[in-house]
């Protein structure tokens, strides 16, 4: 495959897991959004939902994110995991995986916890990935103009 991918959707989709196959099917690396969000998060001692509304009014982790994204895809095809890599690679196919907050959250749960990302019970992780949600749809509105669930945006979108 001579083509990046870009996997979009919301915390809890299953972008990650769809990547790393797809990744094993084609051979190719996976640059994930996520991990570069979690390190930041981390080096801060914040956790991701910490960190999402910190970024709201100041553009240094998607600058961070971006950045990074666009660098890896410029060099090789890869499997990106990314809400915005869809918008920053050129010639890749645009995916985006649609899940309710009630689903993300119980894939949340199953997650080992980390500083970053760690939840006591099912109504706190649904609640933090709805206000994560919130938070990236208006930065992305902000800093990119765009509506992260306009279908318009992907080849594929799946519910």
């Amino acid at each position: 495959m001579d083509r990046s991918i870009c996997i979009s959707g919301f915390p809890g989709s299953g972008k990650s897991t769809v990547a790393f196959r797809l990744a094993e099917r084609f051979g190719l690396p996976v640059v994930s959004a996520g991990s570069i969000m979690r390190e930041a998060a981390a080096e801060r001692g914040m956790s991701v939902t910490e960190l999402n509304l910190a970024s709201e009014d100041a553009s240094d982790l998607d600058n961070l994110i971006d950045t990074t994204i666009k660098t890896k895809a410029s060099q090789e095809a890869c499997i990106l995991d990314s809400r915005m890599a869809w918008y920053f690679v050129e010639d890749c196919v645009k995916v985006f995986l649609e899940v309710s907050s009630y689903e993300a959250a119980l894939r949340a749960m199953k997650r080992p916890a980390t500083s970053e990302e760690a939840y006591d019970d099912l109504e706190t992780a649904r609640l933090a990935i709805e206000n994560r949600r919130m938070s990236e749809s208006k930065r992305y509105k902000k800093f990119y103009s765009v509506d992260i669930t306009d279908q318009a945006h992907f080849d594929l979108y799946i519910f």
